[in-house]
């Protein structure tokens, strides 16, 4: 796997090397055999990136179904009701109006009727989409690309005094309709990357639209490299556009397991394959 610090950064130097013995063992191709479970391997990887609506078993074929997509849109939407607090645009414009500024605003106000509020508010968007997109990346875990948990609603700091809100862009609902829409469209893209890899490797299965779409965008190969050891195949997962790949590296043990337990099976039934082809009963 990529090495690099904004890849999927696993060490799956066992996993070849176990693939390569098992090959000379049976004595079949050993560069087509570990090609293939490199691809079946940056597959399996694909399919534990999120999103997915239940956690995926050994059983799992596909990347995703549409249950799994539309889990990563509702997620999306959740994740935004925690960075954004949607109110009329004319009241952000009137904030800005009489504070100047857009960011960390501790004012007490008066409405109407004289009678004074507190108004504490992170940052005001004045109308840019892109700036509302750009605040809730910004927000996201680097672990799995969720949004930080903010502090609570009412919490206290003694240097500034009472919070109401925390880590809040105030926002339209037009504006925070179309980031909605801007976000939800890059649903899949974390998975794009170890797929277009399996893809370059020669792995075999449909890749579903929400994945392909990206498969343009992402910063992934895959590819046979000859080393001192055995061919080696060399899986390569940018994880700068796909946070979702980070979700991904405490289950690799598992998955190299799994596959490695998959590839015996595989290997039996080549093996199998080719006695019948020879005349020979099982």
């Amino acid at each position: 796997m990529a090495r690099k610090s904004k890849s999927l950064i696993v060490d799956d130097s066992v996993f070849q090397k176990r693939a390569r013995r098992l090959a000379k063992l049976l004595k079949v191709d050993e560069r087509q055999f570990v090609r293939e479970q490199g691809g079946l391997l940056a597959r399996a990887v694909a399919i534990y990136t999120p999103p997915y609506a239940t956690f995926p078993d050994s059983r799992k074929k596909t990347i995703g179904t549409k249950k799994d997509f539309e889990e990563g849109r509702g997620s999306i939407v959740k994740d935004m009701l925690l960075n954004f607090r949607i109110t009329d645009q004319s009241y952000i414009d009137h904030i800005y109006d009489i504070t100047g500024t857009t960011k960390n605003i501790r004012r007490t106000l008066r409405n109407r009727k004289g009678k004074q509020y507190l108004v504490d508010v992170d940052r005001l968007n004045l109308g840019s989409v892109s700036e509302a997109v750009q605040w809730h990346n910004s927000r996201r875990r680097k672990s799995d690309g969720r949004a930080m948990h903010r502090g609570k609603a009412g919490g206290n700091d003694p240097k500034i005094g009472r919070w109401k809100n925390r880590d809040i862009m105030w926002v339209s609902q037009d504006i925070f309709n179309k980031a909605k829409e801007q976000l939800i469209k890059n649903v899949g893209i974390s998975k794009a990357g170890p797929a277009k890899a399996a893809l370059q490797l020669g792995a075999k299965g449909s890749i579903p639209k929400p994945v392909k779409i990206h498969l343009g965008r992402v910063k992934a190969s895959g590819r046979m490299a000859q080393t001192s050891k055995g061919p080696y195949a060399m899986i390569r997962a940018s994880a700068s556009r796909s946070p979702g790949l980070a979700h991904v590296q405490h289950l690799m043990p598992m998955i190299m397991r799994d596959r490695l337990i998959k590839a015996v099976k595989r290997l039996r039934y080549i093996k199998r394959q080719s006695v019948k082809r020879a005349g020979f009963k099982n």
